[in-house]
Parts: C-alpha cells; structure tokens; sequence
C-alpha cells in the first residue's frame, strides 16, 4: 500500500467556491494527508475563520489552519473589494490560531524534509515569504502544485486572458517561486479553462458558494481550476504537460503578472496544457458524492 502524500494546502479560500471544492476533495481522497491549511490575500484572518467552520463541518478539527499574508509581497497592490471574502454566512468566531501560517510551512519542511507537497491554490505570498524568510527549506520540498498563471501554449490560447489572478495579485511573489529551483507543477488557465461545472454537478453547500460566485462574475458556468491540483497528486495520468521555464513580468510598465514561457525540457517547472474532462469531472464528482 502506497503511504499518503503530506501536503499543505495553502488557499484564499472564501471568495471563488473551488478552494472549497478543492479542500472537500482532498479530505474525502485516502491518498492524501493534510498537515494543515494556510490562508492568504486579503483578510487572511476572515478566510482562515472560513476554513475553521469547513474542517469543523467535515469533522476534521484535527487539521491545523493558519491565517498568514494578506497584503502582496512588497505591500504595493491595494486589493479591490470583490476579491475579498465573500461567504461571511460560513466562518467561526471561536477562530484563534496564534501561529502564523509562514513559520508554520518553515517548521513543517524543516520537520518532515523532502515529504512535504505545498498546493498552492491562492496568491503565492506565503511561500514566497516562507522561502526569503528561511532559505534552507528550498532543497527539502517536495514539490509544488500550483494554480496559477497563463502560458498560452494550450489549444485554447487564443480565449485566455493575458495575466491570471492568482500570479497578478503578487508577481513578486510569484517570480521568486517560480525562479528557485523547487519542483513545480503548473496548473493555469491554459487547462483549467478546459473544464467546468454547472449547478447540476455539486452539493448543497457548494453549490450556495458557486452561485454567489457565479453572480459575483456574471457567468453562467464556473471553472474548476484549484481542483486539479488533488487531481494531479492522484491521478497524474488525466494530465498531460511539458517543461518550461517560467519568467513572471512584474514591471509596473506593463500588464504586470504575465507568465512567459520557455521550452526547456531540463526545467524544473511543468506546465499541465492538456486534460481528459469526463475523466476528470467523473474522478471529482465521485471523490466529492
């Protein structure tokens, strides 16, 4: 029997519903082992309370979760108000965790090296910082599973946007993941675009989130882009990737987030371009159900 992978699932879950999405899954796979939850970007606190309720929900109080970045890298990019929280109906007040969540991925990779997996899901301002903070614990990471960025190399290039969320809230942030040397899997809108759900796919309680999401953007669908990250931890062959190097533009003279690739098949960076939608969407649903 394979032993579960250790991950941390750091989330700035509480506005799009498929960091929820993404968490549920993750819980419901045996595969995988959740050290803990890190929140981040704006009102890291309120996202923290958010997945507080979740765990508690789910009965899974045993995973820690720690409120950490809520401003970018450098401090210099006001959010605006619809990226911030918007289930305030799903959060716990008795919330409060002391530590912070950057030591607390510190400590855990020093702890357990070379075990640990970090899925990156929101802003990459926590481990950013964790890795400028303590510059020891790049050589013992496992890995990380990112969603971020766009590279326009996939079928779809030419419907995506220029720059995605998650890269464009902290490029900073971003540029110094993406140049140190860890292991990097790359999940951005070159694949996640490729699947969605509607309604009719999910549970109560995720389907209030997605709705009010749906609202917020005035879309009819919702893309399933943080998921793919657990899909990829346990069932790799639904994706199909290549190697790149990853040069993230932060130059406030242009649009500022821009992921350019570069095709080196030596990289330590794989960007997933290619994905088997009924396979994925029936894996998910199945994990979630």
């Amino acid at each position: 029997m394979k032993t579960a992978k250790n991950i941390i699932i750091d989330t700035d879950i509480g506005t799009n519903a498929d960091d929820l999405i993404t968490l549920v899954l993750a819980l419901n796979s045996p595969e995988i082992n959740i050290l803990g939850v890190t929140t981040v970007y704006t009102d890291s606190l309120l996202r923290a309370k958010i997945g507080h309720y979740v765990l508690n929900l789910l009965n899974r109080s045993d995973i820690p979760i720690y409120a950490g970045m809520s401003e970018s890298l450098y401090n210099n990019r006001p959010v605006e108000s619809p990226d911030r929280p918007i289930f305030k109906d799903f959060y716990s007040d008795d919330f409060s965790n002391m530590c912070d969540a950057v030591s607390f991925i510190i400590n855990t990779i020093l702890e357990n090296p070379y075990e640990i997996t970090l899925v990156a899901i929101g802003p990459l301002t926590n481990i950013a910082s964790a890795i400028i903070k303590e510059p020891k614990i790049v050589p013992y990471i496992k890995e990380i599973v990112m969603m971020g960025g766009v590279t326009h190399l996939s079928v779809i290039k030419d419907i995506l946007p220029l720059c995605e969320h998650n890269v464009s809230s902290d490029p900073e942030a971003a540029s110094v993941v993406c140049s140190s040397g860890i292991p990097i899997a790359m999940f951005g809108l070159d694949i996640t675009y490729q699947i969605n759900i509607d309604n009719s796919h999910i549970q109560e309680l995720i389907a209030t989130m997605l709705k009010k999401w749906m609202l917020l953007t005035k879309r009819d669908v919702s893309f399933l882009c943080d998921p793919l990250t657990i899909v990829y931890l346990i069932s790799p062959n639904l994706l199909k990737g290549e190697n790149v190097d990853i040069h993230v533009e932060y130059n406030k003279t242009h649009p500022s987030g821009q992921t350019i690739p570069i095709i080196n098949k030596n990289s330590n960076i794989k960007v997933y371009l290619d994905i088997d939608k009924n396979g994925t969407i029936d894996f998910i649903m199945k994990r979630l159900l």
